[in-house]
Parts: C-alpha cells; sequence; structure tokens
C-alpha cells in the first residue's frame, strides 16, 4: 500500500468511533430518539439548529471515510459498510425529523444513497416509498435510488416533455451561453428557510446555469443507466458510467457540494446495480445453451419489472455458486432473496442442463408447509401460462 493511501485510510479511520455498531454517541441517541418522537407526533425533546448541522458534517465526514475505505480496502470492506451504514441513519434521523439542513439536495436522497452502498438496498426503498424527499425532479433521483427503472424512465419522459429545448443534437449545450465560469457559485451559506431543493435549482437555471448544466446532465445519464441496465446492454451501461464519472469531476469544481455529494453516490450505486445486474447472472448460466438465450433476458426482463432485477448480496453469492457448481446449500435470513436463486436453480435443472437420452428433467421444490407450496406453485404456474401466450406483449423494454 502507497504511504499517502496509508495516510488517507488512518485519517478515515480515525472517524470509525462514530460508526460502531449497535453502539450510539449521546447526540446521536438523542436525534434518534427526537426523529422517533417527530415520526410519532409527540412533543420532542429539547434540540438546536446547530446540533442538526452539526450531524449533518458527520454524516458527511462518514461518506467521506467511507470512500476512501472502499477505494482502499475494496468495495466488501467492513469499515466502509460500517460507516456509510451510520451516515445513511443519520442523514434518516435528520429526514424524519424534517430538519431543513440542505439547501439543493433532500436530505432522505442522501440517506438512500448511503444505504444502498451500506449493501442496504431495502432500507434505501422503504425510505424513499415514505416520500420525505419532495416532488418533481427530485423523484427521477428517488426512482433511481429505489432501482425502480420503469417509474425512473416515465419521470425522465416527462421532465423532457416538459423542457424540449434540452433535447436534440445540441443537448444542453445552450445553457453554458450564459454561464460565467470564473465566477460561478457555489460557497454562498445553505438558506435553512428554502425547503425548494432540486426544484430551486431549476428555478433559478438563470442565475446559476453551470448548476442548472449539471443537473440536466445528471438526469440525462441517469435515465441512459437506468435503461441500459433493465435492458442489460452492457456497451451502454459502460457509456454512461464513463459520463457520469466525468460530470462528478465537473461538479467538484463547478456545483454546490450538496449536488456533488449526491452525484457522487449516485456514481457508486451505479457500479452496484451494473455488477449486480440479474442479465449478466442469466447470461453465464445461459453461455453453455444458446438456443435458451432468448428466453434467458426475457426471464431476467420481467425481473427488472417487478423490482428484482439488481440482486442482493446474498442472492450474489448464491447464483454465483449456481453458475459454478451443481450442488451448494444457501443459508440466509428470510426476506433476503433466496426464492429467486431457488427460481434459477430450477430453470438451470430443466433447461440449461443437457439430459441424458431417454432422461426427461425433473426438478423438485421442497417447502416447510402447505401454504408456501401452494403459493410457489401459484406463482410458478402464472408465468408458466404467462410465458406460453406469445402473442401477448407480456416483456415490454
Amino acid at each position: 500500500m502507497a504511504r499517502l493511501d496509508e495516510q488517507r485510510r488512518e485519517l478515515a479511520l480515525s472517524l470509525r468511533a462514530l460508526a460502531i455498531e449497535n453502539e450510539l454517541t449521546p447526540t446521536q441517541a438523542r436525534l434518534f430518539v427526537r426523529s422517533l418522537q417527530i415520526s410519532w407526533q409527540v412533543p420532542p425533546i429539547g434540540w438546536t439548529e446547530r446540533e442538526s448541522h452539526e450531524q449533518l458534517a458527520d454524516a458527511r465526514r462518514l461518506l467521506h471515510a467511507a470512500s476512501i475505505l472502499r477505494e482502499v480496502d475494496g468495495q466488501a470492506s467492513p469499515d466502509s459498510l460500517a460507516c456509510y451504514r451510520r451516515a445513511a441513519e443519520l442523514l434518516e434521523w435528520l429526514a424524519r425529523s424534517s430538519d431543513p439542513v440542505t439547501r439543493d439536495v433532500p436530505v432522505a436522497l442522501l440517506a438512500a444513497g448511503a444505504y444502498q452502498l451500506a449493501g442496504l438496498p431495502a432500507m434505501a426503498t422503504s425510505l424513499l416509498r415514505q416520500g420525505r424527499y419532495g416532488a418533481g425532479i427530485a423523484e427521477i433521483f428517488a426512482d433511481f435510488l429505489s432501482a425502480d427503472f420503469d417509474s425512473l424512465l416515465e419521470h425522465c419522459a416527462l421532465f423532457w416533455r416538459d423542457h424540449p429545448e434540452l433535447t436534440g443534437r445540441s443537448g444542453s449545450a445552450g445553457v453554458l451561453d450564459a454561464a460565467d465560469l470564473a465566477d460561478d457559485e457555489t460557497d454562498d451559506p445553505a438558506n435553512d428557510d428554502d425547503a425548494a431543493g432540486l426544484q430551486r435549482r431549476e428555478a433559478d437555471r438563470r442565475e446559476s446555469p453551470v448548476g442548472w448544466y449539471v443537473l440536466v446532465e445528471l438526469i440525462r445519464v441517469v435515465g441512459l443507466l437506468g435503461d441500459a441496465v433493465r435492458r442489460g446492454s452492457q456497451g451502454r451501461v459502460e457509456q454512461a458510467l464513463n459520463k457520469l464519472s466525468d460530470l462528478n469531476m465537473l461538479a467538484t469544481r463547478l456545483s454546490s457540494e450538496e449536488l456533488w455529494i449526491l452525484i457522487n453516490l449516485i456514481e457508486s450505486t451505479a457500479k452496484r446495480f451494473a455488477d449486480n445486474s440479474l442479465h449478466g447472472r442469466v447470461r453465464r448460466l445461459a453461455e453453455n445453451t444458446p438456443n435458451q438465450q432468448a428466453r434467458m433476458w426475457r426471464f431476467a426482463r420481467e425481473q427488472f419489472a417487478r423490482g428484482r432485477g439488481v440482486l442482493w448480496a446474498s442472492q450474489v453469492q448464491g447464483l454465483e455458486r449456481l453458475i459454478a457448481n451443481s450442488s451448494f446449500a444457501l443459508c440466509t435470513p428470510t426476506g433476503s432473496g433466496k426464492t429467486l436463486v431457488a427460481n434459477l436453480a430450477l430453470v438451470k435443472e430443466l433447461l440449461l442442463v443437457d439430459a441424458q437420452p431417454g432422461d426427461a428433467p425433473l426438478a423438485l421444490y421442497l417447502v416447510p408447509s402447505r401454504a408456501l407450496a401452494s403459493e410457489i406453485e401459484t406463482k410458478t404456474d402464472r408465468g408458466a401460462r404467462r410465458r406460453s401466450h406469445r402473442h401477448r406483449p407480456v416483456w415490454r423494454c
């Protein structure tokens, strides 16, 4: 490890005390209690605006530390994951408390991005489903961080419908015509009374053309990413990731810190989505049976339509074993995605394994209760009937 990386890692680990599992600092505990009290609509404990900003500052430090540890120690670094998780918790508690500590980006979006990088996508989705991020442009980023790509494309289409001047071959180039790059924002202090967030960016685009340009290009690239990931178009995914990386570098110098943090979280989340896409696993499963590639693509596309196309950590491990082995055991908690792995195991044995002459493939699905057996049978039978109706447009792109 290079000396500079050692120093960066040492500095990042100095913040680890803020992210000890199952342990909160006194101020963190008070923020958590306050967020619950406000959610329950009971009188909250005493709290000051300064304390809210201090907790936001701690969350920012943890995000920075997590990114360093992720870069130096790898994506699976326990220290990195712990820092992302605690940062996400602090941001969520600020969001639940309705503390106006940000100016440009809703706190809930930052919390969702941190939960995604902490390996807790269900927490991100659950938080965003509560709608604590407002409406309008924020919905586009909420859809992306929830991996709801169909809804993402719908909201992107509405945005381009409302801004036809940003479409066409010239794209967003015209936005920069009025920009003075040498004197562009954004060191002004945040105005905590301004709750418009990303909508204010749109309203003030004439006063801040570079910030508006960055926001428009971010919408453009997340739309491309959402469509490319759900289709399994690896080439377009790589193009979008390259564009997002360039946009991140631009925002570092020319946009507000909050928007830069959001872009940073979206970039890392996008890489996770690309790495954990179901398309890549089903493609590898069907490598030896080219005649089943189209059917496997439709299976993956259907899972994306159900919101199950980006794999969780347990599913990634299970499918890697399924691809490499003919027999393995997967033991994970309830609700961690075992059903998808089991379904693909059935698909592999029934469709992707060459049977001996005279033999027919057989799959046996064992479950602990009659009710669960009935549920699995209903889902399997419904899926089989739906796929048999070839004249119906079941899988839409």
